[in-house]
């Protein structure tokens, strides 16, 4: 029997209200780098990351098969996400407590009642695991992956896949990365 979880209308607004606020404090926090693209932004699609992947693929074989894509989807991303760790990271950043508290709240609040069977039971006292789906979730998944890819851009550098004088280098929708090369080392 399928499990089936209760929809919390009065959180989904509340998670509305905060996603334009939070998209821009985070976009604001963690600077796009260059040769870096990170999808699940405001005017980002997939389509995006599908369409420069497939460009890599097209150029490396008419480059003798010199291309080399990889892909990670982390399975149980939303799962494990810390939202506790998360918000201190955003403290130590400069956001105001009181809205990163609100934040938080936002995540933990609401109640979660798996039912399968006939059975329902609550899950009480979470620290941890997003609400998939919700924008505020993703709001916390962005800033995981995004400071990764900060962090790691400069070493990555040379790795990415040459595109006239620029290069690709990663690319990223939630928990979806992708890197390419022009080798496969």
């Amino acid at each position: 029997m399928p499990v089936r979880y209760c929809r919390n209308q009065p959180f989904c607004k509340l998670s509305m209200l905060f996603f334009p606020y939070w998209n821009k404090v985070v976009g604001r926090l963690i600077p796009q780098q260059f040769g870096i693209f990170v999808g699940a932004r405001p005017r980002t699609q997939a389509l995006d990351i599908a369409h420069a992947l497939q460009l890599v693929v097209e150029k490396g074989l008419d480059d003798c098969s010199n291309a080399t894509l990889a892909q990670c989807d982390a399975q149980t991303y939303f799962d494990e996400l810390r939202a506790l760790r998360i918000c201190r990271w955003l403290v130590t950043r400069g956001c105001s407590p009181e809205d990163v508290a609100c934040l938080v709240r936002a995540q933990m609040v609401p109640r979660v009642i798996p039912h399968a069977g006939g059975s329902a039971v609550p899950i009480v006292n979470r620290s941890k695991r997003g609400l998939t789906g919700s924008r505020t979730a993703l709001m916390l998944a962005r800033i995981l992956v995004e400071e990764v890819m900060n962090d790691r851009a400069e070493s990555w550098k040379t790795w990415g896949f040459r595109c006239d004088e620029s290069r690709l280098r990663a690319a990223s929708c939630i928990d979806n990365v992708f890197a390419c090369s022009n080798t496969p080392e």
